[in-house]
């Protein structure tokens, strides 16, 4: 981005003339006269459907306007799960999630009433039939007869005793009477083994499932409430024990000040939301080739399904897809050059994440062009994306979810792409430094221009209670934290980040908090979140984190803040020269499925000890689900 140029252009969003197109190219004084009167959704003379389209999606939007996602979004999300049938995603339709408890599930499952009354079918969403439970046979009335004054002389025989029933045969009872007790003590007996076996059973399926239940799992299960969830379950996929004690506010810390810290809870603050970051979603040649469908398609869903309840779970999720989705445009590819069937997005939403950050050094490794038609895909799927961006009305239409009363935005930053360098010959045509400045200006948001962060940062904030930011940053393959990195939270804080997700290192780096200058909060940082997926052959390089951040706001004053921060390790399992992959929750690998990764055939063996070590090396205890590993 120049400066001059900034100055000069358009005002980032909704100009109702458009701005000055003077200095500027030959394309970009034919994109001032296409964009023209777009602010107000004026004239769409010499636009695309496309354009037309998104004219009158952001008609009226003003300066940075919120692109308010959906209104209820835990009903949409249930709507998403409910009656899964091929997971349909309602975000951008609110008015799916609505209606009558006694309407039908769509057969697709993406649509819901909003009181979740119906009695659906898990795989398709119908209607369900009434039970054809057997009539009860009616007692003989004599016998109900003689049953009423046993049991008014038991009641009479209990009012007057002043101490513990005898626990001695009384000699003057009948025999109707022993009966009729002994059937009601076997009666009571089975009652009780039956609700033991219940809890016994329900203990079980919390433990595996990390104490968290999708909403309209299973057959016909319902989202009571619209799906908001409760107070005590926002850290996704941990414990009651764990969150009760994140709710106390006895998890402390060390800061990134070197200052001892702690999220503490408040009472006043009764509102809440859990967002979660992960690290990179890299699908290398190996992945996509065994995702390859008969009908010449591919479906990546497999390698989500042991951690899709824990993404789930969470109230938002938000991932980094590496490189862009440009297979409808260009032949799919790997490292180095990325270019990722489109079905990926569709497996991320499939598990639970409700926006994908393309802000990353491979996006432009098809050219301008393959991040247009990796955004013209997410939008023809109403998926929401940051990051990457169609022009500048887009980058500052801020992407707005609304959980619980409490408003969270979106933004993706990156230091760098691949085409920085022309000569490392990554891209199908180099791109002139010119053409690469105006890639930055429309397209992108370099984590070097402080003014255009702080810019968008408080244009989120206008339009939001908490601003999540993605950052690509840091050096490859290290899992240190440079200084560069660290000055960067601190100024990303001070703009108005809330929480903060690195990636690029590919490894698991430090997972802290830093400080906001002007008020003291906490803004928690994960600088780095290792591969969420991948096919690489180091076995550091297969370990990630689900960091779940919990905030909480005062609807008295409009105070927001973290009250929570909880990470779950994952591990990417494969066989082989990388076959069958599947994310493993940590908590769930074992050391002969470690000792069988196929990872041994690139490296030295995995082990299970090793990847515990690895992430309490960067993750502090007092953050991370560690329920079934073996001692530190």
């Amino acid at each position: 981005m120049r400066v001059e140029e900034e100055k000069k252009g358009a005002n980032p969003a909704g100009n109702g003339n458009g701005g000055s197109a003077e200095g500027k190219t030959e394309r970009r004084e034919a994109k001032a006269a296409r964009t023209a009167g777009n602010g107000n959704g004026g004239s769409a003379e010499g636009r695309t459907e496309r354009q037309e389209a998104k004219a009158a999606r952001t008609a009226g939007n003003g300066n940075g306007g919120s692109a308010e996602v959906r209104t209820e979004h835990r009903e949409a999300k249930a709507a998403r799960t409910a009656g899964n049938g091929d997971g349909g995603k309602a975000e951008h339709a609110p008015d799916t999630a609505s209606g009558s408890g006694d309407k039908p599930g769509n057969e697709t499952g993406d649509r819901r009433p909003e009181n979740g009354a119906e009695t659906g079918n898990g795989s398709e969403g119908r209607n369900g039939t009434a039970g054809t439970g057997k009539r009860r046979e009616q007692p003989d009335p004599e016998l109900r007869r003689r049953e009423e004054e046993l049991r008014e002389a038991l009641r009479a025989r209990r009012s007057e005793r002043t101490g513990p029933a005898p626990r001695r045969r009384d000699p003057n009872m009948s025999m109707l009477e022993r009966q009729f007790q002994v059937q009601r003590t076997v009666r009571l007996g089975i009652i009780a083994a039956a609700a033991v076996l219940v809890l016994i059973g329900a203990a079980l399926f919390m433990r595996r499932s990390g104490g968290t239940v999708p909403s309209g799992a299973g057959n016909g299960g319902t989202a009571a409430g619209g799906g908001v969830q409760s107070a005590g379950t926002a850290a996704a996929g941990f414990s009651a024990a764990q969150s009760a004690e994140a709710a106390a506010g006895s998890v402390s810390f060390t800061a990134a000040d070197g200052q001892t810290a702690s999220f503490t809870s408040d009472p006043a603050y009764s509102e809440q939301v859990t967002i979660l970051g992960t690290g990179d979603n890299i699908i290398h040649e190996a992945l996509y080739k065994q995702a390859k469908t008969k009908d010449g398609s591919y479906d990546f869903a497999s390698f989500y399904r042991r951690v899709s309840p824990y993404i789930q779970a969470a109230d938002l999720a938000t991932v980094n897809q590496e490189g862009p989705l440009a297979s409808e445009l260009y032949p799919v590819s790997g490292y180095p050059t990325f270019n990722t069937p489109v079905q990926a997005a569709d497996a991320l939403i499939g598990a639970g994440f409700d926006i994908l950050n393309f802000g990353n050094n491979h996006i432009l490794d098809q050219g301008p062009e393959g991040i247009q038609a990796t955004l013209e895909y997410m939008n023809s799927k109403g998926y929401t994306y940051c990051g990457a961006y169609q022009d500048r009305d887009d980058m500052y239409t801020m992407r707005v979810f609304e959980v619980n009363g409490i408003r969270v935005a979106f933004l993706g930053f990156l230091a760098m792409t691949n085409s920085d360098d022309p000569s490392s010959g990554s891209l199908p045509s180099e791109l002139t430094a010119d053409e690469l400045d105006e890639v930055y200006d429309e397209n992108l948001v370099s984590e070097s221009y402080d003014e255009r962060m702080e810019k968008l940062i408080r244009t989120a904030h206008d339009n939001a209670d908490v601003v999540v930011v993605h950052c690509h940053w840091g050096v490859e393959n290290s899992d240190k934290v440079t200084d560069a990195m660290k000055s960067l939270s601190q100024k990303l804080a001070d703009f108005g980040a809330d929480f903060i997700i690195g990636n690029h290192s590919h490894l698991v780096q430090q997972v802290t908090a830093v400080r906001r200058s002007s008020d003291g909060a906490l803004v928690p940082v994960q600088y780095g979140g290792g591969n969420f997926v991948s096919g690489q052959k180091e076995k550091d390089h297969l370990l990630s984190i689900l960091t779940t951040a919990t905030f909480a706001k005062n609807p008295d004053t409009g105070d927001v803040k973290c009250t929570g921060l909880r990470c779950l390790p994952v591990v990417t399992h494969y066989t082989g020269d990388r076959q069958n992959v599947q994310i493993y929750p940590l908590k769930d690998y074992t050391e002969k499925l470690a000792a069988e990764n196929g990872v041994k055939t690139f490296d030295s063996p995995m082990s299970l000890s090793g990847l515990w070590k690895m992430v309490r090396a960067h993750v502090p205890e007092a953050f991370l689900d560690d329920s079934g590993a073996p001692s530190a």
